[in-house]
């Protein structure tokens, strides 16, 4: 190929120095068209021999004159071989085609010269302004209204096959099949290009001086998927040649849309498309490749049109980065980062520092989106103009595939203030999408330790909703978005108990030994971060519930993971570090004898709340010990021991059930111990509710089992009931016998608690009459059961009342909210409430108990 050639001036020059040399356009498409009316204007038409292109159809002429397939000559004299020497074969197409011309052997022909790069040169002469840095928004500013050339471009980038269906239609109203393909696929390459190594200061984006955009569709498309604030642009002078060459099938109005066959459907996807804001969608990738494809299908075909995706592999020793880079090769709208393990902290505040969207989406790798996922939420943000928006999830039960709805921002459909909402709002950073101003204007980035999520969550709800982002861009200076947003639709799949996590492996360290300060450093980083921000005295009796809150949640998910060992060290690290950073009543320290209902008011509670001092699924009577036996454990005349408090007296198995929780509590019930945990944990109070009294008792010449809807589901209780005769009997609830039993048991518990110094704390709780929501209400269907049960449990609250006057009774049916939540996610049973009431009664504990404690 003649190489010589490389700009207009050299072009000219040749042909004036060669009277006789004449022309011959390679290729017959939109470029070709454009030289042809390059060299009319410069009076060189006159010098054209003909077209050709890569395979002729017989009979084919543009714009009048003959086009022939490359080198189809027949017959060729000597006088027309010598005429060939003087020709010009001119390549008119573009840069995308020339792998292919290459291939066919065209470049290879030393007449042959690639006109594209002055090509423009030729139309409108030299540029005014060479390699100047305009800023992209003022280039789409200038862009008409009902023009979508360039969004017909970027549709074919994001990887979607209704984007890549209207491309192939849009750009086939000037360019034939293959060039379509060839394009595309140049255009995905430059996309990807401009995503690892940014612009390309050598391939100026052509304008005028009315930013009329001359060439350079597909870089501007790419730029915007990017976040490119600024394009290297050559600015030409003013010419009637933008509106002659550049006619509505390039343009794109509407009218011409509906021309290339688009869809209504189509038409609107790219209207969407313009006002789209580029969303960047951040993956910390870690040891995932059995789950990384699932979650990869649901990110690349999400609706929304305009996403950059970013996959941080933080030092995976599996085959995740491979499957990275695979998803890379077949989707340009992501990218792969590989840096050295530093755990998900590192890798995702590498992906907000990476981020070129203004939007930010995070997303765990085994976790997966409904396809609406991201549409919906910056849908939402649109709308409102707030800075952070987030959608209800899935949880989703990785062992036995069931799933179960949790609400994010509200509670039973009533909205979370702010303060509720950092407290009691899903601390995840997934489920939400934000804006990037709002993670950098306020430097707020994720810690490098365990549990940073919560280290987090609260300070960008405070700051979205208080301090908002897009300084001073508002009116009057003010944040241009400000406010948290909700969508009340579960989008968000979170894949939950999966091998490996670090919540199954109870956040170990990489010596395999527990951590003992787990999440302590995560909170110190939360209140370090409010001063930050110059938002701690605003919300300092909120932080403190919340990181109360917080140390539950995680002593709770820890109990069943620990050995009791592990988990004592914990729990004694949590009350120092309460203690020291907010001295005061909230450091009581409880024990419940309890229905599950009770764990769920304990949560609301301005205290840690210990799991390891609850009692779920016992009766009272279950604390007594066999008949002839004396409490201490004694035989009737003072010797041969029995045991109680950690050797199971009643039954010589360890019951076993699937769900750990209840196996935990099913055991205490057998062992009795009640009374070696109550001298061990020492607590202020001791809150009692009699919900569980409601079951039938096992009597057995080792003690009083109870027959719990827990105790049910484990290996002992058919082989047990089957025990029945030879000394086992079962005791009915609310009979005589089991009335006897019950108030002997009361008697033995308030005698232990005074000794102890445990001040018992009575919630008159029953069973639930009503299920439905705060709208409607019906009746269980149950309910002559329900209401038989309850007025067997009003008289031993009554017994309670009238026996130990020292108790604090707290009346909890009473309140107008006392019914079952429909959607509760441990079921809706009469045993089960809602999280409003729950809320409610824990404020009467509160009052009664300790009034000075933290509200928020």
């Amino acid at each position: 190929m003649n190489r010589s050639i490389t700009d207009r001036r050299t072009f000219l020059r040749t042909l004036d120095e060669d009277a006789a040399c004449r022309i011959v356009i390679f290729g017959a498409g939109f470029v070709a068209r454009m030289f042809l009316r390059a060299l009319e204007l410069h009076g060189l038409a006159d010098r054209i021999d003909r077209f050709e292109v890569s395979a002729a159809v017989p009979g084919q002429t543009c714009r009048g004159y003959e086009v022939r397939s490359f080198r189809q000559v027949e017959n060729v004299s000597a006088e027309t071989e010598s005429a060939e020497k003087h020709t010009l074969l001119c390549l008119a197409v573009h840069s995308s085609a020339l792998p292919e011309l290459e291939a066919a052997g065209v470049t290879a022909d030393p007449r042959a010269v690639f006109v594209y790069p002055f090509l423009h040169d030729l139309l409108y002469g030299p540029p005014l302004r060479t390699h100047v840095r305009i800023p992209l928004r003022e280039i789409l500013a200038a862009v008409p209204a009902d023009c979508f050339w360039i969004e017909a471009r970027e549709a074919g980038l994001t990887g979607t096959e209704t984007g890549e269906r209207i491309y192939r239609k849009a750009l086939g109203a000037h360019c034939s099949p293959g060039t379509v393909e060839t394009r595309l696929a140049a255009a995905r390459d430059l996309l990807r290009q401009i995503r690892e190594n940014g612009f390309d200061p050598d391939r100026p984006v052509l304008l005028d001086e009315d930013l009329r955009i001359i060439d350079g569709l597909h870089r501007i498309a790419a730029a915007r998927m990017t976040g490119e604030e600024t394009l290297i642009c050559d600015v030409y002078a003013r010419s009637p040649l933008c509106d002659e060459l550049l006619t509505d099938r390039n343009r794109l109005p509407e009218t011409a849309l509906r021309g290339t066959g688009l869809t209504d459907g189509e038409v609107g996807y790219l209207k969407t498309l313009r006002s789209a804001e580029t969303v960047s969608v951040i993956l910390p990738v870690y040891n995932v490749e059995d789950y990384i494809d699932a979650c990869m299908e649901t990110v690349c075909g999400q609706t929304y049109p305009r996403l950059e995706i970013l996959l941080i592999n933080d030092g995976s020793s599996d085959g995740s980065l491979e499957k990275c880079r695979a998803w890379a090769v077949k989707d340009a709208r992501i990218r792969v980062i590989d840096q050295a393990n530093a755990g998900v902290s590192a890798a995702r505040n590498r992906g907000i520092e990476e981020a070129r969207g203004s939007l930010l989406a995070f997303v765990d790798p085994d976790d997966w989106l409904d396809p609406a996922y991201i549409e919906k939420l910056a849908a939402r943000l649109r709308e409102t103009g707030a800075a952070y928006a987030e959608c209800d999830l899935w949880r989703y039960h990785n062992k036995n595939g069931t799933k179960i709805y949790r609400s994010c921002g509200s509670r039973m459909g009533v909205p979370f203030t702010l303060e509720e909402h950092m407290k009691y709002g899903p601390t995840a950073c997934y489920k939400a999408l934000s804006r990037r101003a709002l993670w950098t204007e306020h430097a707020i980035r994720f810690p490098n330790c365990s549990f940073e999520s919560p280290a987090v969550y609260p300070l960008v709800l405070a700051a979205a909703e208080i301090l908002g982002c897009g300084a001073g861009s508002g009116a009057d200076g003010a944040p241009a978005y400000r406010g948290i947003a909700g969508v009340p639709e579960a989008l968000y799949y979170y894949r939950r108990f999966r091998e490996n996590s670090l919540v199954e492996t109870g956040y170990a360290g990489r010596d395999g030994a527990p951590d003992d300060r787990l999440a302590l450093d995560a909170m110190d980083h939360l209140v370090g971060e409010f001063r930050r921000l110059g938002l701690y005295s605003r919300f300092a009796r909120v932080l403190e519930g919340v990181i109360r809150y917080r140390l539950s949640d995680i002593l709770a998910m820890q109990f069943h993971r620990r050995t009791p060992e592990d988990f004592a060290r914990l729990t004694a690290r949590y009350r120092t570090f309460l203690a020291e950073r907010f001295p005061g009543p909230g450091n009581v320290r409880c024990m419940s004898w309890s229905g599950y209902n009770m764990n769920k008011i304990l949560t609301h509670l301005n205290i840690l709340s210990d799991p390891y001092t609850r009692f779920n699924f016992s009766s009272l009577i279950s604390l007594l010990p066999p008949p002839g036996v004396r409490d201490d454990g004694s035989d009737a005349d003072g010797s041969g021991y029995v045991g109680s408090g950690t050797e199971n007296a009643k039954v010589s198995a360890h019951a076993h059930h699937r769900n750990r929780y209840r196996e935990i509590m099913v055991n205490r019930d057998l062992d009795r111990a009640f009374f070696g945990i109550l001298p061990a944990t020492r607590p202020d109070l001791f809150l009692l509710d009699l919900i569980d009294e409601r079951f039938d008792i096992l009597g057995t010449p080792g003690g009083y089992v109870t027959l719990s809807d827990a105790f049910e589901g484990t290996d002992l209780y058919g082989a047990l009931r089957e025990r029945a005769s030879g000394g086992h009997e079962v005791i009915p609830f609310g009979s005589p016998a089991w009335t006897a039993l019950w108030e002997k048991a009361a008697e033995l518990l308030f005698r232990t608690l005074s000794e102890a110094g445990a001040k018992p704390v009575v919630i008159e709780a029953y069973l639930s009459e009503e299920v439905g929501s705060l709208q409607e209400k019906r009746e269980f269907p149950e309910i002559s059961r329900i209401r038989a049960v309850n007025a067997v449990l009003s008289r031993c609250y009554e017994y309670l009342r009238v026996h130990f006057p020292g108790a604090v009774m707290i009346p909890a049916a009473d309140l107008p909210e006392y019914f079952t939540d429909e959607k509760y996610e441990y079921g809706a049973v009469p045993s089960h409430l809602n999280e409003i009431v729950n809320r409610k009664i824990a404020e009467r504990i509160e009052h009664a108990c300790f009034p000075d404690t933290c509200h928020e």
